[in-house]
């Protein structure tokens, strides 16, 4: 749907009212009952070079000429990530990506602590095989895949596996969810190892400063 409206936006005839329309509602969250797609809740704005978040009507966000605020490009996959990354991930960074799936985040992740070290833990047969083979693919030799979940207590748990390949892998959960309610059929039970990140710290031999938790 983001990018739907953002391919919208862009048309040179269709794409005016539809800018118009976001120009006078982005302060509010809601279109008659329905979510605003150009709701900002707050923007991050370059002041002499230092990023600063703002919220609307802010002294920062009043007193910021237009032309300082920061701009997603619309061609990138998760802008905000992208954006958070590049900007809070310094090169020497250790990186924990909990909940890696394919590696989306995870090579981004390797490339912006290209110094540091990235631990990507993932309890998913299916998706720690594919986040192995993304991260091979793109040749980053700075990550460390550990198939589990993380948890409070060392033990196995029954996650629901969505295996029905329609996009939604990244809907496997250990707690059950609406998708799980909605569409049983779409997922099997599997047990998975959930371990305590106090012991994997040791026993992975992490050392220096976690600079970066994604989960």
């Amino acid at each position: 749907m983001k990018q739907i409206i953002l391919d919208l936006i862009r048309h040179s005839f269709l794409g005016w009212p539809i800018r118009l329309l976001g120009r006078f509602t982005w302060r509010h969250p809601r279109l008659l009952t329905l979510t605003n797609p150009f709701f900002l809740p707050s923007i991050v704005i370059n002041r002499e070079g230092t990023s600063l978040l703002a919220e609307p009507d802010s002294y920062l966000f009043l007193n910021s000429e237009k032309e300082n605020y920061i701009r997603f490009r619309p061609g990138q996959y998760e802008a905000e990530i992208t954006y958070l990354s590049k900007n809070l991930i310094e090169k020497t960074d250790i990186v924990l990506d909990i909940g890696a799936n394919v590696g989306l985040h995870t090579v981004a992740f390797a490339r912006e602590a290209s110094q540091g070290h990235v631990y990507a833990f993932e309890p998913t047969t299916e998706m720690t095989e594919r986040l192995s083979a993304n991260v091979s693919l793109n040749g980053i030799k700075n990550v460390t895949i550990v198939p589990c979940a993380l948890g409070a207590a060392e033990e196995e748990l029954e996650m629901f596996i969505n295996t029905s390949g329609a996009g939604l892998e990244g809907t496997s959960t250990i707690t059950g969810t609406h998708n799980v309610d909605r569409n049983p059929l779409n997922y099997e039970t599997r047990k998975v190892p959930v371990r305590r990140l106090d012991y994997l710290v040791e026993q992975l031999g992490i050392k220096g400063r976690i600079g970066f938790i994604k989960i």
